[in-house]
């Protein structure tokens, strides 16, 4: 289930950084460009214990708002983000969650297929905090990647975020500070695929409209785990 869900997720990331790429290339430039993911994953997710839930939103640019200006000349400096990744990973334990850590991120950073990246440890977030950037390129247009995965007690907090220049460590950075300073909702949680999850960690989450996200949109909501199951177990159907 983990793995599953860590690639479903970073997947699109990739995916959706390589199709905004090709939105902003002159035609030209697209006539022999397919998308495609670089990664190649080897991270062995096997030994880390299945955490009780994993919150998910997904985020993408205006398309729309992305191509009003963009010409073979634009400059891409001050672009807004083109996609971001927000999750929650709750354990057990805070051992389960510190075990995961590392091996967590390198997976998204493998998943995500970003060539060049370079990991380091972050201070001064959470009680752990790793760091991985790279690139995804398209027809010689680069958009940067960045994986930042936090600890924090059983939690661990994830913000994958891809933009056009070079700020996408500020942005993953900024949303996680964000989502560690908030606390999470004590409402039971309220499922809803569009992006307007609430109650637990779905309220630590940035929502569409805030200046975090820079004018990206909601795209999907996830949620799973054991915790997840008994939510819709409760749930009555009609």
């Amino acid at each position: 289930m983990l793995t599953m869900f860590t690639r479903r997720f970073t997947t699109m990331a990739a995916l959706v950084a390589l199709m905004m790429l090709g939105a902003i290339m002159p035609a030209s430039a697209q006539m022999d460009s397919t998308p495609e993911s670089n990664a190649s994953p080897s991270s062995d997710l096997s030994d880390i214990n299945e955490p009780d839930a994993i919150y998910g939103r997904f985020f993408m640019a205006d398309t729309n708002a992305m191509t009003t200006d963009a010409t073979p000349a634009t400059d891409m400096e001050g672009m807004p983000p083109i996609v971001a990744i927000v999750q929650v990973y709750e354990f057990a334990s805070d051992e389960d969650a510190e075990a995961a850590l590392e091996p967590l991120n390198q997976a998204l950073i493998e998943e995500i297929g970003a060539t060049d990246a370079e990991t380091e440890n972050v201070d001064d977030l959470g009680n752990m905090a790793v760091r991985s950037s790279g690139t995804v390129d398209e027809s010689g247009i680069q958009a940067n990647l960045t994986s930042l995965s936090v600890q924090q007690d059983n939690l661990v907090y994830v913000t994958v975020v891809g933009t056009m220049d070079d700020s996408s460590a500020d942005v993953a950075t900024d949303i996680a500070d964000h989502m560690l300073n908030t606390e999470p909702g004590d409402a039971e949680v309220v499922f809803n695929m569009d992006g307007t999850s609430t109650g637990g960690y779905f309220d630590v989450f940035p929502v569409e409209g805030d200046d975090l996200v820079q004018g990206m949109t909601v795209s999907e909501d996830m949620y799973t785990g054991s915790e997840a199951d008994a939510a819709s177990a409760a749930t009555p159907t009609s």
